[in-house]
């Protein structure tokens, strides 16, 4: 499905994106610098120094800028006298994005190319966040991963959610930088990520022919109530005092049917610890968030099966009852799940496998009004991701549409000031 942009300040994005792919094919070293001067202004040998290049390599760089700027995708913004002669410094006139139209013209090795960098800005995203902690400074900050499993009309309704929600982060932005500029506030930088992707595997058979689901081939959605009730579940685990193997293994299971034994072995337990996992398990069940969905007769015992009603989810209520270093931990695990799912889509090339799929990363500079806007919008995307998986189980049962495995991941987080962050990057 090829969405159409609505109308915004930003229209101009992707037409700008396009005019770079159409002309003669895109360039790596033109991908990577439109991504840094995204986030802030740049000379090509400055450019140049983070992509590891050699000081030799500068012209080149700068002659790639320079493409840039004739497609109006960059723009000069100031000059700097260096012994003798002029350093330039250039940013971006919009994000690089590629969608819709854009994405047809591009083969799927330059779509797996453009996502493996994509994804590698994003992990470089998660990293400085983390080690500055600034990821956690805020409790309404946003990080989820989502497991589906979706029929097609819930894939496309939820590409274009992500979609929308792009979008109108983009107009947040703007509507931020107005206010900057009229009141002064410096603002800080954010990090913004919507990805909405397909993963490995076959497709689940209609629901007449779906069998007893194993750990390879999923489990059965949630149903609207499971997932209220599972998310308050949830929220009196967290308030209770979160117990890490519990977060681990309804993480697992949101994504499979599995045993405790099974569960163990993942996280890299011997098998003496099966019997602790299975404990957590039972209380995860007790709590309405795991259900039991079969056993199987092993060696004269029976080894239960369970699956989530639910993924795992942190509200800012939640967060707010948990110290810094507990929401840490949590942000790691959320991230080295995300970052599993990268990984295998990208090897079986799934995550560019439909034209319509949604990877942005958004470098933002927010004032406080817009990191709350930017938060909040990114909670009704979710909420609204947990419903389109609902609504996707009814028709499966309804009338056995087939499944796809997908994958639904949307962060918003405080990134580390840089040591230029400062007035002069406000908006004039």
């Amino acid at each position: 499905m090829n969405m159409q942009a609505p109308s915004s300040p930003l229209d101009t994005t992707t037409p700008v994106t396009a005019r770079l792919l159409r002309a003669g094919g895109w360039h790596p070293v033109q991908i990577e610098a439109l991504t840094i001067l995204s986030e802030r202004e740049a000379s090509p040998k400055q450019i140049a120094v983070e992509l590891g290049l050699t000081k030799a390599k500068s012209s080149y760089v700068s002659y790639h800028v320079r493409k840039l700027q004739e497609r109006g995708l960059v723009r000069l913004v100031r000059t700097v006298p260096v012994r003798g002669v002029k350093e330039r410094f250039y940013k971006a006139s919009a994000p690089f994005v590629v969608m819709g139209e854009t994405a047809e013209r591009m083969s799927l090795q330059e779509r797996l190319g453009l996502s493996s960098w994509t994804i590698s800005c994003i992990n470089r995203d998660f990293l400085s966040a983390l080690e500055a902690k600034s990821i956690d400074e805020r409790t309404d900050r946003h990080l989820t991963r989502v497991p589906l499993l979706l029929d097609e009309q819930a894939l496309a309704e939820l590409f274009e959610v992500h979609n929308q929600l792009f979008y109108r982060i983009k107009e947040i932005q703007v509507e931020s930088d107005r206010r900057r500029e009229n009141s002064g506030e410096i603002g800080h930088p954010v990090s913004a990520t919507i990805a909405s992707f397909l993963m490995p595997g076959n497709q689940l058979e209609p629901a007449s022919n779906l069998q007893t689901p194993s750990r390879t081939d999923g489990h059965r959605p949630p149903s609207s109530a499971a997932v209220e009730k599972a998310l308050t579940a949830t929220a009196r685990m967290l308030r209770g005092g979160w117990q890490p193997t519990q977060i681990q293994a309804l993480t697992i299971l949101s994504e499979r049917v599995a045993s405790p034994k099974e569960i163990a072995l993942e996280l890299g337990l011997p098998a003496a610890k099966a019997g602790l996992v299975s404990y957590h398990v039972k209380e995860l069940l007790a709590r309405g968030q795991v259900e039991l969905i079969k056993t199987v007769p092993v060696r004269g015992a029976n080894e239960h099966f369970y699956a989530a009603t639910v993924p795992f989810a942190a509200t800012a209520e939640d967060a707010d009852s948990m110290t810094l270093e507990e929401r840490l931990v949590l942000s790691c695990w959320a991230i080295s799940c995300i970052n599993r799912d990268f990984m295998r889509a990208v090897e079986s090339a799934s995550i560019d496998e439909r034209l319509d799929r949604h990877l942005t990363r958004s470098p933002l500079h927010l004032d406080v009004r817009g990191i709350e806007d930017v938060f909040a919008e990114q909670d009704v995307s979710f909420q609204h991701t947990l419903e389109l998986q609902a609504e996707s189980n009814k028709r499966h049962v309804q009338s056995g549409q087939s499944l796809r495995a997908a994958s639904a991941v949307i962060a918003g987080f405080l990134m580390p000031h840089r040591l230029d962050d400062s007035p002069r990057t406000n908006p004039r």
